[in-house]
């Protein structure tokens, strides 16, 4: 799970986990959650969790949830912060009973708000792109949430930019795939090397 979390929140997917946790009253122990920290009492092995997930809260009280978990499902549905999100539930704490208030069960419309492009910054791209003379274009996963696969592959097709991706990016292969000049991980050193050849960088 904690390389799943990991890929998740690597990537910008959306992932809600819900893992079991130490009894909240300590009473039983960190049963099947032992973690040699001898400098905490309130560490398990559920914490891993942590470093991976974009947010991460533990339910110690059953009325918690009602702040936790609208707050998870915005960061989940925010493209600009999705990835795992991990909400631990100590194991007594699973079996309490709370009077939620009703419209807390309530359908719920999660809306994909996206924030508008800065005018000044369009015209500042227009014309460098109008100046530039070997154009490359890295696209990333906003294509992917903003549902631009065929106004990227007009771009590259009429303008006859060179098109790549990052390798860890996703993107609607059946669309674009016969405009990529190929797929990148920047991270290594020739294609570092390669980029810096270029008289301008685009990225999307």
């Amino acid at each position: 799970m904690i390389t799943g979390a990991a890929t998740a929140t690597i990537c910008r997917i959306p992932v809600l986990l819900l893992p079991s946790d130490y009894y909240a009253s300590r009473y039983g122990g960190t049963v099947l959650q032992d973690i040699d920290h001898l400098s905490s009492e309130d560490m398990s092995v559920t914490d891993t969790f942590r470093v991976v997930s974009r947010f991460f809260d533990r339910i110690t009280r059953p009325e918690q949830i009602l702040i936790s978990l609208p707050e998870a499902m915005r960061i989940m549905t925010n493209p600009a912060e999705t990835g795992a999100v991990t909400i631990a539930l100590p194991q007594d704490i699973q079996g309490y009973a709370y009077d939620y208030p009703t419209r807390f069960f309530e359908k719920r419309i999660w809306r994909i708000e996206r924030s508008s492009p800065n005018p000044a910054r369009i015209a500042e791209a227009t014309e460098l792109l109008k100046r530039a003379k070997k154009p490359y274009i890295i696209a990333g996963g906003g294509i992917h949430y903003s549902e631009a696969w065929n106004e990227l592959a007009a771009l590259a097709k009429n303008l006859e930019f060179q098109l790549v991706k990052h390798m860890r990016d996703v993107v609607r292969y059946n669309l674009i795939m016969n405009y990529f000049w190929e797929v990148l991980d920047t991270l290594e050193p020739q294609v570092l090397e390669k980029l810096q050849k270029r008289l301008m960088l685009f990225s999307v």
